[in-house]
């Protein structure tokens, strides 16, 4: 359950880049490996049934707090 539930976090991280992507493309821009995150995102939902649970905790334990610095540094320049 745990799994499943750090998956679908990370699928609503990769559909809102990729709306930042098609929405506010400057926004997107300054978000280092936009792509990568909308990718995952579709590897997540695409190839559900291929999905290493150990890159799903390398995104989660060194990926996602960078991401999360970023989208704090965006917020405070607001």
């Amino acid at each position: 359950m745990l799994r499943s539930a750090c998956e679908r976090q990370l699928e609503l991280i990769g559909e809102a880049m990729g709306r930042r992507r098609d929405q506010h493309a400057d926004v997107f821009d300054r978000v280092d490996d936009g792509r990568a995150i909308i990718a995952f995102r579709n590897r997540l939902i695409h190839g559900y049934d291929s999905v290493d649970s150990s890159i799903v905790w390398d995104v989660i334990t060194r990926k996602l707090p960078l991401l999360d610095n970023t989208a704090r540094r965006m917020v405070e320049e607001l």
